[in-house]
């Protein structure tokens, strides 16, 4: 787990969500200055069909071009644009990064630097 940044707002991200949202408990269910994604009900929607379709097997083509990767993408730039702390729970028990997480790794990577994550 990484720190970066120095802000009174804090991101969680990392490889698995069910990770993500117990470290958010752990550290703070309630704070509002913590923050986890949160997609909306029409990308959750179309998420769910296309896991119904490919399992947990998504294309990444399909996953990139998706409503949910996109409210994805908008959420991480705008919370580096904002300048929040990032918690990076890193892919933990190992695995590789996935498609979200490659991108949020990225945009991370891209404001503060290999040497910030």
């Amino acid at each position: 787990m990484r720190l970066v940044n120095n802000s009174d707002k804090t991101i969680i991200v990392g490889r698995k969500m069910d990770d993500i949202k117990k470290m958010k408990n752990k550290l703070g269910k309630n704070d509002p200055n913590l923050m986890t994604f949160d997609p909306s009900p029409l990308a959750k929607k179309e998420w769910n069909e296309y896991l119904k379709k490919y399992g947990n097997n998504v294309p990444d083509e399909i996953v990139k071009n998706s409503e949910l990767y996109k409210e994805n993408a908008k959420w991480i730039r705008g919370a580096m644009d904002g300048g929040f702390n990032v918690i990076d729970l890193g892919t933990v028990n190992g695995g590789g990064k996935g498609t979200f997480y490659e991108m949020e790794y990225n945009e991370i990577v891209k404001k503060h630097g290999n040497g910030g994550i």
